[in-house]
């Protein structure tokens, strides 16, 4: 399970002592939840994690090595995510929902600013080495 604030609005650990089978597992987090922290997920083996619309921010590496994950969907109210917090060697695919004022992703699975204009992830187990 996870370690988190009085109010479940802040998650500081997932998986403290959990024995897991990698890619076995997957993570709903509750409605409550408003930041993932820092290196909450970090070397987790949860296979999916299911963000929560009202989830704001995902702090320094959050998902850093969770190397289980291959997708990652971004909810319409994640407005800040730190620059290293998804760097997931498996991740293949990030898709945003309508309505993010921050964040979009491409037909790749990379996640661009909503204008397009700054590319912050391009997943790293992407096939696709060359992008244009």
């Amino acid at each position: 399970g996870g370690l988190y604030d009085v109010g479940k609005t802040l998650l500081l650990k997932w998986g403290l002592g959990d024995a897991y089978e990698d890619g076995d597992f997957e993570v709903v987090l509750p409605s409550t939840l408003k930041t993932i922290g820092i290196d909450a997920f970090c070397g987790s083996v949860v296979s999916k994690v299911v963000l929560p619309e009202g989830l704001e921010t995902i702090e320094e590496r959050g998902f850093y090595n969770a190397h289980c994950i291959t997708e990652l969907h971004i909810p319409s109210t994640l407005t800040s995510i730190a620059g290293d917090a998804l760097m997931i060697d498996n991740l293949t695919k990030i898709t945003v929902a309508e309505g993010n004022p921050e964040f979009c992703a491409d037909e790749r699975g990379a996640l661009f600013s909503a204008d397009k204009k700054i590319l912050y992830v391009y997943p790293k187990a992407n096939t696709e080495r060359f992008y244009n």
